[in-house]
C-alpha cells in the first residue's frame, strides 16, 4: 500500500496543471458589471430563511440559559459556523435583532470584511470598542443594590465573520 503513494504524488502536479488549463479554456465569460450589481441587490433583499433564524435563536437561548445558570464554569461564548457562501452576519442580525428583548444586544463590526492578515482583527475590534470604553469611563459608577442586580440586563455582543 505505501509503495503506491510516491507514484501518485509524482502524477499529481501534471494532472493539476492540465486541469487548470482545461478550466481556463472552458469558455466562461465574466458577468457584466450591471447585471452583477443587480443580482447582488436582489440577493441582499432576500429575507433570511426561517429555519436559519430558528436554529440561531435556539442555540443562543440555550447558551444563555446554560451560562446564566452557572456563569463561573460555563463558557460565555457561542460560535455559529456556516458555509462560506452564507451571509452569516445577516442571518445572526435578523435572528437576534428582535428576539432577545431581555438582553442588550450589541452588533460589532457591522460592515466588516475578513482581512487577509488574521492578526489585524484585533486592531479592528479595538477600534470598534473604543467608543464603548469611553462611555464607560465618562459615566459615574452607581452603587449596586439588590434592585439594580434584578433590573440588570445581560449584554450579548455579536461579532460576525471572524
Amino acid at each position: 500500500m505505501t509503495s503506491l503513494i510516491p507514484p501518485l504524488l509524482r502524477a499529481l502536479p501534471p494532472w493539476l496543471s492540465n486541469y487548470a488549463i482545461a478550466e481556463a479554456d472552458s469558455g466562461l465569460a465574466e458577468l457584466p458589471a450591471g447585471l452583477q450589481q443587480e443580482l447582488m441587490l436582489k440577493l441582499n433583499a432576500l429575507s433570511v430563511p426561517q429555519p436559519y433564524q430558528r436554529a440561531v435563536r435556539q442555540a443562543t437561548r440555550q447558551a444563555l440559559k446554560a451560562w446564566q445558570a452557572n456563569p463561573e464554569t460555563t463558557s460565555n461564548c457561542l460560535v455559529i459556523l456556516s458555509q462560506p457562501v452564507e451571509a452569516i452576519a445577516a442571518i445572526i442580525k435578523a435572528s437576534l435583532e428582535d428576539y432577545l428583548l431581555d438582553c442588550d444586544v450589541r452588533f460589532f463590526l457591522r460592515s466588516y470584511r475578513r482581512p487577509p492578515d488574521p492578526l489585524s482583527i484585533l486592531s479592528h475590534l479595538q477600534r470598534e470598542l473604543e467608543p464603548e470604553q469611553a462611555n464607560e469611563q465618562a459615566a459615574p459608577a452607581a452603587p449596586i443594590t439588590a434592585t439594580d442586580l434584578q433590573e440588570h440586563r445581560p449584554t450579548v455582543i455579536v461579532i460576525p465573520s471572524l
